[in-house]
């Protein structure tokens, strides 16, 4: 098993957000973009501000499969959606599971999925000692 990150699990936030522009409806619009967005918003086209979207890079949680190649069981990363009209506003936590869904974990939430795989890491080192063992 093998954890990817491409830049730091906890982002340091800049003294200003930097500025990039999005086209709305054939209207270019300045916006500011958080420093711990790895999307390129050049020349992004919306059908309206709300539409907008940061997110942050992914930290995934690799597995081996039987043919040696691996797979992402879980991604989580930052995301926000600074205009729309909906609670995600806000830069949140968003965890993908392995189909696909993705939800939005509070700070709390976030805390327990933590802890329930610090567990089953747990677990796993133990079940592995044993399987040495005997």
């Amino acid at each position: 098993m093998s954890v990817t990150q491409e830049s730091p699990a906890i982002p340091v936030p800049a003294t200003a957000p930097r500025m990039v522009a999005v086209i709305v409806q054939g209207t270019e619009v300045c916006v500011p973009c958080p420093s711990w967005c790895v999307e390129d918003h050049a020349g992004a086209r919306l059908v309206e501000l709300a539409d907008l979207a940061h997110f942050g890079a992914e930290l995934s949680v690799q597995l081996p499969t039987f043919s040696g190649a691996t797979e992402s069981s879980i991604t989580v990363h930052l995301a926000s959606y600074p205009f729309s009209v909906r609670d995600d506003r806000n830069p949140h936590l968003s965890l993908v599971s392995p189909s696909g869904e993705s939800t939005t974990l509070s700070a709390d939430l976030a805390e327990t999925v933590a802890q329930g795989l610090e567990r089953h890491a747990a677990m796993m080192r133990a079940l592995s000692a044993a399987s040495v063992e005997g």
